[in-house]
């Protein structure tokens, strides 16, 4: 989310971690991850269609490194993605690009400029994509290339990832088959960060968990009125509760499994998902 959880001390901030292998034997809750075995995935049991979807969630990682500097010390963000069906794109929140150009804008004064495709590059910088996928026993990167993003100027917060290698998760549908009191599942990636202190007086800084989870919300209203279109959006979702930071990007299924948007932002009780409308929007406008 926005409000993303910051490393300080290093060049890290995170936004979200890593994915999943299913356990059907175990019931619709529960996954076998990679490093730490058997997991609860979900707070209870989920739908079977939600349960066999979130199973192809993946976690979404940039590192930005100076130029001809590949091997430099990264500035590294993350979120959530999927594979969109109908185009084989992979989908994410658009501010994990863009909120990284302006940090690095702003605290480092490092220039940037938007190229023929609309996508954010910087001049003094590359940076690289990847999906990663955790199966029960290793963790794998998939590299991507940004291929599209929402225009700026506008609040569509939709990122697409054309995938330079295939990766063996199934590609998940888009509806709009929605309405306001239904129950929705958010599923993502999240971290729990913290620190302890050396005997030197020294603050270690360190992630104990890397977390994997399915939420359900209620849809409490969808909006879609002059003030959203005026900022280029055609539908937004508000859900109730609020979700973790690193769920950007994630899918919000129905309860048959379909993606109806993103998760793109929260607040202290509510949460807010992009519509599919939108996602496929974004999808169009591929030159």
């Amino acid at each position: 989310m926005r409000n993303a959880r910051r490393l300080l001390g290093s060049f890290i901030f995170i936004i979200g971690i890593a994915p999943l292998t299913a356990a059907p034997a175990f019931g619709q809750q529960f996954e076998v991850i990679y490093p730490n075995g058997l997991t609860a995935v979900a707070e209870k049991a989920l739908p079977p269609q939600v349960y066999l979807s979130q199973q192809n969630i993946l976690e979404i990682k940039g590192e930005f490194f100076p130029k001809n500097q590949p091997d430099a010390q990264p500035w590294i963000v993350q979120a959530t993605g999927f594979i969109e069906k109908a185009s084989g794109h992979v989908v994410s929140a658009r501010h994990l690009l863009v909120e990284t150009v302006m940090d690095l804008a702003e605290r480092y004064n490092e220039p940037f400029y938007i190229d023929e495709n609309g996508v954010f590059q910087g001049v003094n910088y590359d940076y690289k994509f990847f999906a990663v996928l955790n199966t029960a026993t290793a963790r794998l990167e998939y590299p991507l290339e940004v291929v599209a993003m929402g225009p700026m100027d506008t609040y569509l917060d939709v990122i697409l990832f054309k995938p330079l290698k295939k990766i063996p998760v199934k590609n998940l549908a888009l509806s709009s088959n929605i309405k306001p009191g239904d129950k929705v599942y958010a599923s993502g990636f999240t971290t729990q960060d913290t620190h302890y202190h050396k005997a030197n007086g020294k603050t270690a800084r360190v992630t104990t968990d890397k977390i994997k989870f399915t939420a359900e919300h209620v849809v409490l209203a969808i909006l879609q009125n002059e003030t959203i279109a005026s900022i280029g959006v055609k539908k937004l979702y508000r859900l109730a509760k609020p979700t973790q930071s690193g769920f950007s990007g994630g899918p919000v299924f129905n309860t048959g499994g379909q993606v109806i948007g993103i998760m793109i932002e929260k607040d202290s009780i509510f949460s807010f998902a992009i519509s599919s409308d939108d996602i496929t929007t974004v999808i169009k406008s591929i030159k």
